[in-house]
């Protein structure tokens, strides 16, 4: 009896000991990680100058930096702990910021804890190596969490989220195990093949399961042919394991049911992009989806920083990670997507950039703009957004554009489709078209800045300067530590003044 009851009270004790772990592990908060830097080559020869100082995501968009934008999600969403994760040469701005703000966004956000998780600059060179020191640190106990870039813009609503968090639970719970990842898909369209998709970049082709959303094939960021003719209608085709599926560039209509089809074309233009047949003998239709605009935000499971700890050839996040573990059907993690009709957009290029700001002061996410610091002496063609102590001339004009704090127009200045940073003053009778001035730039009177041009802090342009479309100016010479980031093209002691050999299409 003796014995029998010291086993029970044994029992009694594990099972009072498992049922804390459960309820400790059942309190653990979401969590959720932005990553601030970015570490694409093609961004860096995009922005160039514009990014000298500091990184795009605390570019001012609508009044608040774009790493508001993620933390505003998050907190709607249920976050608890807000870990702003970067590594690249911006590090020690990203932290500075984070730690002169973290405090006071905790408390206005309702969220326990906003962390800076830095390495040194530079120590980090890709999207990869900052989640693998994550992982590495400890920093993430909740699972699932949520995964997003600091440059990306979505107008998801909270519940909508929070609902696809719980799904992804579920899923993985009682349905399939290896599931690890859901991605947020937004709808596109032609809109965003044209005004939001970098130039250099081909569009999103996503291969998913009907009707579970299970990618089995990703293809984008990359150099694709372009269509040369309009194409047939999708086709399968089999190759022993594996299934070709090919689709028309061209074609905006409703995603079709990929068919069984023997006709082999090797007609130039054509995408085309391999998936296992596994999957598609499981599901029976699978849907291939070109009109899709990749969100930026995940819910992760912690098997997902296992992976990247695991394979140093993870480099970035979707080229690297997302296609090879879709691809491996044996081994991979299983993806899932979630489509949203909500807005969403990332800042990849200037062109992009400029889109989504005046998207934003149209009113894309709920909160249009309003006419502010302006009279009758400068008209406004909207979409404009226009910060506080701004100064206008007589008879100038803003079109489209984004002017930020303290920004200074002269008399019959013209800014046309363009982003202008704080503090920048634009002379009588000098225009800026479609292009980007970072913070203190000034522009003599008459001075015309075309199409493309992107001009970094601290730039001045005589009036007698003549600048051509797509030029790319900075203040200073590019340190030793930079030299490496810019384009191959360039010297490394780049003038302020426009020289044919330092120019750069979007």
């Amino acid at each position: 009896l003796s014995l029998a009851t010291n086993r029970t009270m044994a029992s009694g004790k594990k099972g009072a000991k498992a049922s804390a772990g459960r309820e400790e592990m059942a309190e653990v908060p979401l969590q959720g990680v932005i990553l601030a830097d970015c570490f694409d080559a093609q961004n860096e020869r995009s922005f160039g100058p514009f990014e000298e100082k500091r990184p795009k995501v605390l570019l001012e968009v609508m009044g608040k930096p774009l790493l508001e934008y993620g933390f505003e999600l998050f907190a709607r969403s249920g976050v608890q702990e807000i870990i702003v994760a970067c590594g690249g040469r911006h590090a020690a701005v990203i932290d500075e910021y984070v730690s002169r703000i973290k405090e006071t966004r905790a408390r206005e956000l309702d969220v326990s804890k906003i962390s800076c998780a830095s390495t040194s600059p530079g120590a980090a060179l890709s999207a990869g190596d900052v989640l693998r020191e994550v992982d590495q640190r400890g920093l993430i106990a909740s699972d699932p969490f949520l995964l997003a870039s600091g440059d990306a813009l979505c107008g998801i609503a909270a519940a909508e989220l929070k609902a696809v968090i719980d799904e992804h639970k579920e899923r993985k719970k009682s349905r399939d195990r290896d599931a690890a990842l859901t991605v947020i898909l937004a709808r596109g369209g032609p809109r965003a093949r044209h005004h939001l998709r970098p130039l250099l970049d081909d569009d999103l082709c996503v291969a998913m399961t009907v009707p579970q959303n299970r990618i089995v094939a990703w293809a984008g960021d990359g150099p694709f042919p372009v269509p040369k003719k309009k194409q047939k209608p999708l086709t399968l085709e089999k190759k022993k394991n594996k299934a070709s599926l090919e689709d028309d560039d061209d074609d905006e209509s409703d995603p079709e049911e990929a068919s069984s089809d023997d006709d082999d074309s090797d007609e130039e233009g054509k995408r085309a992009f391999e998936v296992p047949t596994g999957p598609i003998v499981e599901a029976r239709r699978v849907a291939v989806r070109a009109d899709l605009v990749d969100a930026r935000i995940d819910v992760c499971s912690l098997e997902v920083l296992l992976r990247y700890s695991e394979n140093f050839d993870y480099q970035e996040m979707r080229r690297d990670f997302l296609a090879n573990e879709v691809a491996n059907e044996a081994l991979g993690i299983r993806v899932y997507a979630h489509v949203t009709q909500s807005y969403g957009a990332v800042v990849k290029d200037p062109r992009a950039l400029r889109t989504i700001t005046a998207d934003l002061a149209g009113g894309w996410l709920g909160t249009r703009a309003k006419p502010r610091g302006t009279s009758a002496r400068c008209p406004q063609i909207p979409p404009v957004y226009v910060g506080r102590k701004c100064r206008f001339g007589k008879d100038c004009l803003v079109d489209r554009s984004t002017l930020c704090d303290g920004v200074v127009l002269g008399d019959q200045a013209r800014v046309a489709t363009s982003y202008v940073a704080a503090n920048c003053q634009i002379g009588n009778g000098a225009t800026v078209t479609a292009s980007l001035l970072a913070e203190g730039v000034v522009l003599d009177d008459g001075v015309h800045v075309p199409e493309g041009c992107v001009l970094g802090p601290g730039v001045h342009v005589t009036g007698d300067t003549r600048l051509a479309p797509f030029a790319r100016l900075r203040a200073e010479p590019l340190s030793d530590d930079h030299e490496d980031d810019e384009d191959d093209d360039d010297d490394d002691d780049a003038p302020s003044f426009f020289d044919p050999k330092h120019t750069s299409s979007f």
